[in-house]
């Protein structure tokens, strides 16, 4: 088993540490039904039974989707540890951010990313000076991203790659606001990054041939033996971040 380790120099409140991902899903994820994905009347009402089309179709939703649970549960959730207060001062272009004690939202002016797409024209990218340092083994760096398939609802965290094995300082994260007139507040707690380690390697693209295709026949052959869960039963490996 590997070690992540995260530490801060400040006074975060214990309910405000980091966790893993898989106690944090996402409320839409928990209140869906495995089953009734089809959509006609008669799925609505069966929603929690097993319905199968054609050979090897059950109505299953995305929540039988092992894939998604995978990428929804992978790593580590970062949340606000204060509140952050937002407005839009009068004759203002950017907005003004608030926080208290050490916790604080700096920024990018617009000309440092004016062209990524994420970014609003003419608009400053504001940053929150997340308060964890993050250490990994040697070898292992991590993705930091939005919390996948879960969004806050107020903003988006812009992806980045770090090696933490080597760099362990605070990292900061810039983000855009989902609106971009948004005033209001942020609260303490919400869920602002998803960090996965990951093992650094070096890679080399190929094209497959006769040989890759020979080979996925065989997997479909055996992956069509079973109806239900054939991937989770039969190809996947169960992925542990404590």
């Amino acid at each position: 088993m590997k070690n992540i380790t995260f530490t801060s120099r400040y006074d975060v409140q214990e309910e405000f540490y980091p966790r893993p991902a898989s106690q944090d899903l996402p409320e839409w994820y928990v209140k869906m039904q495995a089953y009734g994905g089809f959509g006609s009347q008669r799925d609505q009402e069966i929603t929690e039974k097993r319905v199968i089309r054609g050979v090897n179709d059950p109505n299953g939703t995305i929540k039988k989707c092992v894939p998604v649970l995978d990428a929804i549960t992978a790593g580590y959730i970062l949340v606000t540890p204060a509140d952050i207060w937002v407005e839009m001062p009068e004759n203002e272009h950017d907005q003004i951010f608030s926080a208290r004690g050490f916790f604080k939202v700096t920024g990018h002016a617009n000309g440092q990313a004016k062209h990524h797409p994420s970014v609003v024209q003419n608009k400053d990218i504001p940053k929150i000076s997340n308060p964890w340092m993050i250490k990994t083994p040697p070898g292992y760096s991590v993705l930091i991203t939005a919390p996948m398939h879960n969004p806050n609802g107020y903003f988006t965290c812009l992806p980045g790659v770090v090696d933490t094995d080597t760099y362990m300082q605070e990292i900061n994260l810039p983000f855009i606001l989902d609106d971009p007139k948004f005033t209001g507040l942020i609260p303490a707690g919400t869920p602002m990054a998803q960090v996965i380690p990951f093992k650094r390697d070096t890679w080399e693209m190929k094209i497959g041939g006769e040989a890759e295709i020979k080979e996925a026949d065989k997997v479909n052959s055996k992956h069509l033996t079973r109806i239900f869960n054939s991937y989770k039963v039969q190809f996947w490996s169960k992925k542990e971040f404590k």
